[in-house]
């Protein structure tokens, strides 16, 4: 029997807008708030062109001041940096390997730097030797020390960012004074912990130097959480080079001149060593040359922080939402989210427009590794955020009507993973896809079951042959990943579920570098997360 394929292109087509972007194109619509777009037919870049595309049409007036594409930048060799990175064992050294050649690695990183570095961060951090963050620490400060020693005279100014959540208590100054304990007296440090309100404040991974090379992803610098551990959090960054790194700098800078800008306020608190004025823009090298690779690096500024020379009401394209809502978590809470219904919100973070437009171009295959799909933190009778990005969901069952195989890997035990989750589970995440199906799609209940069982893989984490660590604690998956058709991937800090936090990925398109991603990471963590599935297409086992 023919089926007429329905969902994005279907339900809402008359809401549809065509923009002409280029003079030989193939239009491409994407509706539920992916702003339509068109791509060249032979464009060399097509998942980056059809994502930016779509962010100049719903955001214009944000590229080049929260995100940038460039052409020319590079994956360095070793640049997948996964933690543990001890697939098929249940125990690992400590630290694992992957946590080990990280730590190298930043070590190597700030012993380069001659202008300045930037180390972005989520709460809880510590100098103390033997706390819980010696490790991550002790390899910036080693390179410090390492750099000094090799050009004393090019001392870089180092800027340390930390986000505060509200229940947090972290002393700018404190941590200041002891890393120029550590480090040296010759160190110049910028230290400050913001929050820009209770439901927004820096969640950005990034350690970037001289804007010439940066590490961005996931990983939180949690030793306790990721190296001194028997059970690691599986988390994922990634390094770049060149033009992508400056562009990680620029927007470190959108945050710190915020920063500045507020820091006698309430929700920060800023200390400078051997520096005469909070510095807002960092200095930066000359990308380092020769790079060949594109990507795009998408920055989310939460709520509070403008765009760049924008007006804060400035709003983007009008989009509609989908007939499944995801807003309420309780019978008695209001059907309203920035996540879904603010044109303003939607206007100054491009940066969930752009995954959303990655997975709407995916044609072959899309993996999600993240910690959780669905929301309603911090909890569903409180909660501050919607259940789940209504437009996401409805993309997905798009995808799933057009037979394009999804493979999601979630953590374990619907939140008992030492926090790494929000308290729902696999079933639970099946359930909306499958109501996405239905609504978003007009599927029967049935058919919209088969297909859900037909093409998607579901599963939560495991790195080996059991249900659990050997020390009996559950699995953990912290990552941020959407990869697409095995030629393009976002890693960043942002989580698929709403969270109206400060926020920084970068996508990167390259069939190579994909390929090593599906080797060394994608197919690994499957491999071995299937075998406790909710659904496994190839085992013709579903749970729903």
């Amino acid at each position: 029997m023919l089926r007429r394929s329905v969902g994005l292109t279907d339900a809402f087509a008359a809401r549809h807008r065509v923009r002409t972007l280029v003079a030989v194109t193939v239009f491409v619509c994407a509706a539920y708030g992916l702003a339509p777009s068109l791509m060249s037919a032979t464009a060399a870049t097509p998942y980056l062109d059809f994502v930016a595309g779509n962010l100049r049409a719903s955001s214009p007036g944000t590229e080049g001041k929260i995100w940038w594409v460039s052409n020319d930048s590079n994956l360095p060799a070793g640049w997948l940096l996964q933690t543990p990175n001890c697939w098929g064992q249940l125990q690992c050294a400590q630290p694992p390997p992957g946590g080990a050649a990280i730590l190298q690695r930043m070590t190597n990183l700030v012993a380069s730097a001659r202008e300045s570095v930037d180390f972005s961060e989520l709460y809880q951090l510590s100098l103390t030797d033997g706390g819980p963050e010696g490790y991550f620490l002790g390899a910036i400060i080693r390179g410090l020390r390492e750099g000094h020693q090799s050009h004393p005279n090019q001392v870089p100014v180092v800027r340390v960012l930390i986000g505060k959540f509200p229940a947090g208590l972290y002393s700018a100054n404190a941590f200041a004074r002891a890393l120029e304990q550590s480090a040296g007296p010759w160190l110049k440090v910028q230290s400050a912990s913001m929050r820009v309100g209770i439901t927004s404040w820096n969640h950005s991974k990034v350690l970037d130097v001289d804007g010439r090379a940066a590490i961005v992803g996931g990983m939180n610098y949690w030793n306790s959480d990721y190296l001194q551990t028997a059970n690691p959090v599986n988390d994922l960054s990634i390094e770049v080079e060149g033009q992508a790194a400056t562009d990680v700098s620029r927007y470190d800078d959108v945050l710190w001149t915020w920063t500045c800008d507020h820091s006698h306020g309430f929700n920060t608190d800023v200390t400078l060593l051997n520096l005469p004025a909070c510095v807002k823009i960092a200095r930066t090298q000359s990308p380092l040359p020769n790079g060949a690779v594109p990507m795009m690096v998408v920055g989310h500024l939460g709520n509070g922080i403008n765009v760049p020379g924008e007006p804060y009401d400035r709003e983007s394209a009008p989009f509609a939402r989908p007939p499944l809502h995801g807003n309420k978590c309780e019978f008695f809470q209001r059907d309203a989210s920035e996540t879904n219904d603010s044109r303003a919100y939607e206007y100054r973070n491009p940066g969930e427009a752009a995954v959303r437009a990655l997975i709407e171009r995916a044609r072959s295959s899309i993996f999600i590794s993240q910690q959780d799909l669905l929301s309603c933190l911090p909890k569903p009778i409180v909660a501050t955020e919607a259940k789940f990005d209504e437009r996401l969901f409805a993309i997905l069952a798009n995808k799933i009507v057009a037979r394009v195989p999804i493979t999601i890997v979630l953590s374990a035990g619907g939140g008992g993973a030492a926090g790494y989750g929000n308290g729902w589970t696999l079933k639970d995440v099946a359930t909306v896809l499958q109501e996405a199906l239905e609504l978003d799609s007009h599927l029967p209940a049935a058919q919209a079951r088969a297909e859900l069982c037909r093409d998607v893989g579901l599963a939560s984490v495991r790195n080996g042959p059991g249900a659990t660590w050997a020390n009996g604690s559950s699995f953990a998956n912290h990552a941020k990943l959407v990869a697409v058709d095995d030629e393009a991937f976002y890693v960043g800090s942002q989580n698929l579920y709403p969270g109206r936090l400060q926020e920084l990925g970068v996508i990167v398109e390259d069939g190579a570098a994909s390929r090593e991603l599906n080797y060394t990471y994608l197919r690994p963590m499957w491999d071995w997360s299937k075998h406790g599935a909710l659904i496994n297409p190839a085992a013709n086992r579903c749970d729903v």
